[in-house]
């Protein structure tokens, strides 16, 4: 139930990352959001149909805890609004937690 969560939270957050150019404009830090997004797009892709096991597990809880730190850290400085990186901060942290849930059981 957990590994569906985690997939959940990445195509969602993917999706948005993908799209965040439309609504914000094209800037630099807003382009940059989109390779990470379909990252997250094809990792939460492989979880919700079961393909590559706990692998594809154990490689999105490595990219969801870099991409929560890069977010954290970039926060302040980002050309994107700061409520967006406040709650792709808070999506990563979920996904996170939810893929540890997995994993560890």
């Amino acid at each position: 139930m957990l590994m569906g969560a985690a997939a959940g939270l990445f195509v969602f957050a993917g999706l948005w990352r993908s799209f965040e150019w439309i609504v914000h404009g094209r800037n630099r830090d807003s382009m940059r959001l989109i390779p990470g997004g379909v990252i997250y797009l094809i990792l939460g892709l492989l979880i919700a149909f079961g393909i590559g096991g706990t692998i594809v597990g154990w490689v999105a809880l490595v990219v969801a805890i870099a991409s929560l730190v890069g977010s954290f850290l970039t926060r302040n400085r980002s050309q994107v609004r700061r409520w967006v990186m406040w709650a792709l901060v808070l999506i990563d942290l979920a996904i996170v937690s939810s893929l540890i849930g997995a994993l560890s059981a």
